[in-house]
C-alpha cells in the first residue's frame, strides 16, 4: 500500500506538494494527463487503464518510482513515474503536468528523477542505466527542460493510425500461411511468441535483453492484455510471425498494434502486411473507428514503407531523449 506522507522533492516551487501515487488518484491524474495532451497533441491520448497500468508495472515501485503534485488547493497538478518494461539497464519516465503549473514542477520532477534511476541502477547491480524520456515535437518547453538536464534527441519516432467507415474485408492468406489466435494457458504458445519477439526485434534500435519471465511479468501487470486480439502466423503448422495488440485504446473505441513481428528467415514473403490487415479486420469487425500504432522512423526492416502502403498516417512525432545515468555513489 503506497504511504501517503508529503515527499520532500529539491527545488519544487512553493505552494505544491508531492505524495506518492495511489489508485485512488487515477481519475485526478488522467485528468492531467488530458490537459496535457490536450496543449501539446489537441486531443486526449490516454486512458485510465494506462494510468493503472503504470501503478501496476513488474518494474514500477509505487513507493519509490511515482511522484503525484497538487498545487495550493489540494487538486492535483502533475504526475511522474520511472518504468522499464523488461528490467534490466534501462528506464523510461515521463511527466505530465496542467499548462498552468510552474514551470519548476516538471524540472523539479526530472532531477528526481534521476536520483532515483541511479538508485535503481544500484538495486540491480549495474554501474549505469539509459534513462530515456519523450517530446512530441513542438512540446518546446517540454524539450527545453529535457536538454537542461543533459538529456539529447537519440530517435524520432512516429504515432501512426488509420481510420474505419466500416466492416473491412480480411485478407487472403499468403501461401501456406494461416493464423491462429495466441492461447495463454498454452505454455508453448508463451515460449513460441517469445522467441519470434526476440528474433524480429533484435535489430531494432533500443532493443534490450528480454527474458521470457520478464515478458510475462509485463503482460501479467497489465489490466487489458487482449488476448483474444494476438495472432501467430504459421507456416505448415510452424509459428513465423506474431502481431501483439493490446486493450489500452478500447476506451477510445479504437485498435492497438503493440508488437508486429516476423522471423527474420521468412520476410519478404507478405506475412507482416497479412498479419497487421487482418488485426484492422478484426478491429473494425468489432466497431472500432480507428487503429494505431507507433514506429522508429528510422526502422532498417521498412516497417514505416510498409504501415504506409496498407493506409497508416503519422498522427503525431515524438523524440527520444535520453542520458545515461552512473549509479548512485559512483
Amino acid at each position: 500500500m503506497v504511504t501517503s506522507h508529503t515527499l520532500s522533492v529539491p527545488g519544487m516551487p512553493a505552494g505544491y506538494t508531492v505524495r506518492r501515487q495511489s489508485l485512488d488518484d487515477t481519475e485526478a491524474i488522467l485528468a492531467v494527463v488530458h490537459a496535457n495532451d490536450i496543449a501539446t497533441l489537441g486531443y486526449p491520448d490516454f486512458a485510465s487503464t494506462d494510468v493503472v497500468d503504470v501503478y501496476n508495472g513488474s518494474h514500477t515501485d509505487p513507493e519509490r518510482d511515482t511522484w503525484v503534485v497538487r498545487d495550493g488547493s489540494g487538486t492535483v497538478c502533475a504526475w511522474a513515474f520511472i518504468a522499464s518494461n523488461y528490467g534490466g539497464g534501462k528506464d523510461d519516465f515521463d511527466v505530465y503536468g496542467n499548462p498552468s503549473i510552474d514551470a519548476g514542477v516538471r524540472a523539479a520532477l526530472v532531477d528526481a528523477i534521476v536520483a532515483r534511476v541511479a538508485e535503481r541502477a544500484v538495486d540491480r547491480g549495474l554501474s549505469e542505466v539509459l534513462a530515456t524520456g519523450y517530446a512530441i515535437v513542438g512540446d518546446v518547453a517540454w524539450a527545453a527542460i529535457l536538454l537542461d538536464h543533459g538529456f539529447r534527441v537519440n530517435r524520432r519516432f512516429s504515432r501512426m493510425r488509420i481510420e474505419f467507415d466500416g466492416p473491412r474485408p480480411f485478407p487472403t492468406a499468403p501461401a501456406r500461411v494461416t493464423v491462429r489466435v495466441f492461447d495463454p494457458a498454452s505454455e508453448r504458445d508463451w515460449s513460441d511468441w517469445h522467441g519470434i519477439l526476440v528474433d524480429s526485434f533484435s535489430e531494432h534500435w533500443g532493443s534490450a535483453e528480454m527474458t521470457l519471465t520478464a515478458f510475462r511479468g509485463r503482460i501479467d501487470a497489465e489490466q487489458d492484455p487482449n488476448f483474444t486480439e494476438w495472432f501467430f502466423a504459421d507456416i505448415d503448422g510452424v509459428p513465423v510471425g506474431i502481431c501483439q495488440s493490446t486493450g489500452s485504446f478500447k476506451e477510445q473505441n479504437a485498435g492497438w498494434v503493440r508488437n508486429l513481428g516476423v522471423l527474420s528467415a521468412y520476410r519478404g514473403r507478405g506475412i507482416a502486411r497479412f498479419l497487421l490487415e487482418h488485426a484492422f479486420a478484426t478491429y473494425a469487425a468489432r466497431g472500432c473507428t480507428w487503429a494505431g500504432l507507433g514506429v522508429d522512423t528510422q526502422n532498417e526492416t521498412g516497417a514505416l514503407r510498409l504501415y504506409e502502403s496498407v493506409g497508416l498516417h503519422p498522427a503525431f512525432q515524438a523524440d527520444a531523449y535520453q542520458r545515461t545515468i552512473p549509479a548512485a555513489g559512483t
